[in-house]
Order: C-alpha cells, then sequence, then structure tokens
C-alpha cells in the first residue's frame, strides 16, 4: 500500500505584537522567522514612525524643563566662545550667532529639532542598513536583499524606544540633558564638548543592547555565525564613534 506524506502545516504568521515581544525576549527566534517569511515593508517602516514620534515626545518634554533649556543655552554659548578662543569666529560674527539661535525650547528651536530627528533617524535606519548590507554582499558573499537588512535594522529599533524612554525620564529626574543609561554619568561635571565624555556618553546601555539584537538578526539573515555578525556590527559602531568623536580623545 502506498503512504501518503502529509503535507506540513502553514507556519503561523506572527503579529507585530509577537515581534515587539521577541525582539526583547527571544530576538533569534524572531529574525528566524523574519529570514523565512517574504518581504514586510512594514517591519521597517513601522518601528521608524515610532521611534521618530518618541523621539519628538522626547524633545518636547525635556525641553520643556527649565533646568535643561538653561543648560542647554550654556553648551551652545560654550561651544560658540571656543570657536572665538580657535579664531574660527569673530567676536562680532559671536554676537550675530548668539542673537540668531533659536534659545532651547522655542518654537522655532522645535520645530528645527523636529526636522532634524525624521532626517537623522532616517539616515540611521537606511544608512546603517546599507553599510550592513555592503558587507554582507562583498565580505560574506551572501544574496540577501538590501530591505531584508532593513527589516532587521527596523526591528531592532523597538530597542531603542524603549532607551529612549528611560532617557526622557533620567533627564527630566535629574534635570540634565546629558543624563542617560551610560557612562557619561560617572563623570562628575559633564562637557559635551569633551571628547572623552562624549565616549563615555556613547557607550550606553540600550545601544549595546541594540547593537546586539542587530548582530542576532544579520547572523541569521546572512547565515553566519554569530561570532562574525557581532564583530561586523561592533568593528562599524567603532568607525562610527570614531568618525562622529574624532581618534583625539584626550579632551
Amino acid at each position: 500500500m502506498d503512504t501518503i506524506t502529509p503535507l506540513s502545516e502553514p507556519e503561523a504568521e506572527m503579529s507585530f505584537s509577537d515581534k515587539i515581544v521577541n525582539v526583547i525576549s527571544a530576538p533569534g527566534e524572531l529574525f528566524s522567522y523574519v529570514a523565512r517569511e517574504g518581504k514586510k515593508s512594514a517591519n521597517y517602516s513601522i518601528p521608524l514612525l515610532l521611534s521618530i514620534v518618541v523621539s519628538i515626545i522626547f524633545m518636547f518634554v525635556v525641553f520643556s524643563q527649565p533646568a535643561v533649556k538653561d543648560q542647554m543655552a550654556e553648551q551652545q554659548d560654550k561651544v560658540m566662545q571656543q570657536q572665538v578662543e580657535k579664531g574660527k569666529m569673530t567676536a562680532e560674527q559671536y554676537e550675530k550667532a548668539k542673537e540668531f539661535t533659536p534659545k532651547p525650547g522655542s518654537p522655532i528651536f522645535l520645530i528645527a529639532g523636529t526636522v532634524g530627528v525624521v532626517f537623522v533617524m532616517l539616515i540611521l535606519v537606511f544608512g546603517s542598513a546599507f553599510a550592513y548590507w555592503l558587507v554582507g554582499k562583498y565580505a560574506f558573499k551572501t544574496i540577501v536583499p538590501y530591505g531584508k537588512v532593513a527589516e532587521v535594522v527596523g526591528l531592532s529599533l523597538y530597542v531603542m524606544i524603549i532607551g529612549s524612554i528611560v532617557t526622557m525620564i533620567i533627564a527630566v529626574a535629574m534635570g540634565s540633558i546629558n543624563a542617560g543609561p551610560h557612562l557619561g554619568l560617572l563623570v562628575g561635571s559633564f562637557d559635551p564638548t569633551n571628547r572623552m565624555h562624549k565616549l563615555l556618553a556613547s557607550i550606553n546601555i540600550f545601544t549595546i543592547w541594540n547593537l546586539v539584537v542587530v548582530a542576532i538578526g544579520l547572523s541569521k539573515i546572512f547565515s553566519i555565525t554569530e561570532a562574525k555578525a557581532y564583530i561586523t556590527v561592533g568593528v562599524l559602531w567603532v568607525l562610527y564613534i570614531v568618525a562622529t568623536i574624532g581618534v583625539n580623545i584626550g579632551g
């Protein structure tokens, strides 16, 4: 008698609430599923939109605090004074720049900040996804579409959304724009113009968590070991830090 092989049951679709939970609790399971499913632009568009919204809320809440507004104004003035001391700006230019620089918390400041948030988030998601895709294509010889890499980066944003909320609470509680879940808290008097202080601030609990999640995602879609994925993400992150902060971290 011929035996009939039963058809395998179709895989249950993972809802977005499941994906959010799994980013935190089971990223390996999540990205194994993402690697198997078809193109899903919602995997990056929805978290990107939520990240922008949360970042704008962060800005409005934090810059409604008088202590933060005063601190930010002081930092802006310090940066311009340093430009004068280095000869990159004249005293007259300093006075004009001081006059036309939007005051922290003002409508113009918040509008400019909102535009900046949108621009930065788009660059963050699609720029980093492009960098990972290039490494995957040329270093690991993968044929994974760019959009699938963007899905990994996008879903990983849920970690950063949590981080933004935690940072907002800390900043409001401490009355400081420089406060957050990072090593910069170890500095007695944080100076945002000091490269060492900025380096310490870049070592953020949620940034590291996000990078780990991205690495797990890349290992699944590129079909490489997690060790290779961690090295890839780590090296690109270090290059980003060097590019934005500078090699000389003395001061």
